[in-house]
């Protein structure tokens, strides 16, 4: 049983995950500080421009939003509702949250993915327009669609390894 495949050492899905989890702290190794300051830099863009189109934004001080990836954003609850069911209609993802911290209701935006994406400025103000016409419910849904699909055409993935390096990578895991 269990004891035999110990001595064998660990099963391939087991022996896979590690060889998984070796890529993304290399990743981390490599990327990680670059990507961090990236995603704190584009959390704060996002922030100034949602604030400029009349959303009340967290601040940790005047003009600087967060030290993370994350925005929280206080809406009333009737307001709420509305907002989130026509982001997730759209495929925006977002988090409804009821805490102190919103003053009673809001969401929390994250931007990891985004900046994982290379996006930066001009999709981060493609992002604020789109969820600031939901929220004043100035766009129809169907041009808002195609603004959202339009943003997803450009999901490229940075702060990772070149698909050379990868299959080195892979080659020397899978060979050890």
């Amino acid at each position: 049983g269990s004891q035999a495949s110990s001595t064998r050492g660990p099963l391939p899905a087991e022996r896979e995950r590690e060889r998984q989890k070796a890529l993304v702290l290399m990743e981390l190794e490599v990327f990680g500080e670059s990507y961090g300051k990236e995603t704190v830099k584009n959390a704060n863009i996002l922030g100034k421009y949602l604030e400029g189109n009349g959303f009340s934004v967290i601040k940790r001080e005047p003009f600087h939003y967060t030290e993370t990836h994350q925005l929280f954003i206080p809406l009333p609850p009737n307001t709420l509702d509305h907002f989130m069911r026509q982001c997730t209609d759209l495929g925006i993802s977002l988090n409804a949250r009821f805490k102190k911290l919103y003053r009673g209701a809001g969401i929390r935006i994250g931007v990891q993915a985004v900046t994982r994406y290379g996006w930066s400025e001009k999709e981060l103000f493609e992002i604020a327009d789109i969820l600031t016409a939901i929220r004043i419910g100035k766009s129809n849904v169907e041009f808002l669609a195609k603004r959202v699909e339009n943003l997803s055409k450009h999901k490229e993935i940075h702060y990772t390894f070149t698909d050379e390096t990868l299959e080195q990578i892979h080659t020397i895991l899978h060979d050890s």
